[in-house]
Parts: C-alpha cells; structure tokens; sequence
C-alpha cells in the first residue's frame, strides 16, 4: 500500500499597491480567497484579511508549508510591511518561500503566447515596463530589462511594434481603447502566485524570507539632515 501523498498548504499574498488579494490553497484545491481595493493602508487590512482567510480554513500560520508572495515593483512601504510580516511568521515557523515579480504575473495571468509587453503605473505619471516570450501556460522568459519613465519615455518602446501590451484593471492608461490593451485584473495574480508555488520545477523556491530581492516602484529619497538635537559648539553660529 502506497503512502499517502502530503498535498502541501500554500499561502499566496499580493499586496504591493492598493490592491491586496489572499488565496490559500491545500494541493490544488482553493480554499479560501480575499481581495480589496481600498484608499486604507495596508496596515489596516492585510492581518485582518489574512485573519479571516485563516479562520475560515481553520488553520494557523506554522502549519503551511509555501508562501507565495509578489516582490514587486510596487510601492516601498506595502512591500515592507509585506515582507516584515513574513519575517516574523518565518521566525516561528520556517517556511519555504516562492517570489514573482509583478510583471512577470501578469504574462502567467495572461492566456495567449508568444512575445508580449507587460506595464504597470509606476506612479502619478510613470510606469514600468517590460518586455515578455511566453512559451506555453507556465513558461516565459524576460527579453528587455525593467524600463521605467513617464509616457513620454515609455511610449518609443511600444510603438515599433505590434505585440499585445498588459496592463492592471484597475488603473488608468493613456492607450485606452487600443486593440493591443490587455487588461489584467489585479486579483488574478494571486492566482499565478498559487500556480508558481505548485511547480517547483519551474519555479525555484527560496528557504530564507531575506534572499527575496524587493524591487520597489520609487523608493523613498531619505537623505541626511541636521538634528535638531545636536549642541552647539563653541563658535558655530546660532
């Protein structure tokens, strides 16, 4: 008699713009899923979400085995607080951890094949783009570096050709109504994060939350300034 076959548990989270969706799978079965589009910082809504995912499988946090995550690009602080929750579930209880980047979800979301640009906004102005190969229904390669810029600096890249361009739904883009717009709603990448985390194969899962590289949009400008603590020394100006 053969032994019984362990279906992992993974939990997969995208939450690197206003858009946070949870999806928690046992193999490949879906058991539970949540997704908002909220002005609320992600402080106030990824526990509770996860919270209540977790009720309704009635597991906890140490029992799942793959946590599938989007590293971005997205926006500093909700891939911080993202990532700083997971290092604290990964201090009780080690995990392994699959990372795709926001881009590249959206060709695994995307149904068609062959070559295909995928865009993000990038901010008030500016976004990111990228150009994608996709093979077949899990397999694609990255044939352009990351580009990122204003429309102005975007579009020469995307007029030489004729390829299918993705873009999130929700968002706004100057392209609308083009036959080449593919929009791709936010919440489906959730589900390419559980697709990943079902193919080690394909997809390589790290043993460590801090070997993630996290790409972000536009990371804060912290630069250094006077303290308005320092004394003053004798001679320097008041």
């Amino acid at each position: 008699m053969r032994p019984a076959r362990h279906e992992p548990w993974i939990l997969a989270i995208d939450a690197v713009s206003s858009c946070c969706a949870i999806a928690i799978a046992h193999g490949h079965w879906l058991r539970a899923y949540a997704y908002t589009h909220s002005p609320l910082t992600l402080s106030r809504r990824l526990l509770p979400m996860l919270h209540t995912c977790l009720e309704h499988v009635e597991r906890e946090i140490t029992e799942f085995d793959i946590i599938a995550v989007n590293r971005g690009p997205g926006s500093f602080t909700g891939l911080r607080i993202t990532f700083s929750t997971l290092q604290a579930f990964y201090s009780k209880h080690p995990f392994q951890i699959v990372a795709l980047d926001t881009l590249s979800l959206q060709v695994l979301c995307w149904s068609g094949e062959g070559t295909v640009w995928s865009m993000i906004p990038a901010g008030r102005t500016e976004y990111a783009l990228a150009r994608f190969k996709k093979e077949n229904a899990l397999t694609f390669t990255r044939e352009t570096e990351i580009v990122r810029g204003t429309w102005f600096h975007i579009y020469p890249h995307l007029q030489n050709d004729s390829f299918p361009i993705l873009y999130p739904e929700p968002g706004v883009i100057p392209m609308a109504g083009s036959e080449r717009l593919v929009r791709i709603h936010e919440r489906t990448r959730v589900e390419a994060l559980l697709t990943a985390a079902r193919h080690p194969d394909t997809y390589p899962r790290h043993d460590r939350v801090d070997s993630v590289e996290l790409l972000y949009l536009r990371p804060p400008d912290i630069r250094p300034g006077k303290s308005i603590l320092r004394k003053n020394t004798p001679g320097s100006p008041q």
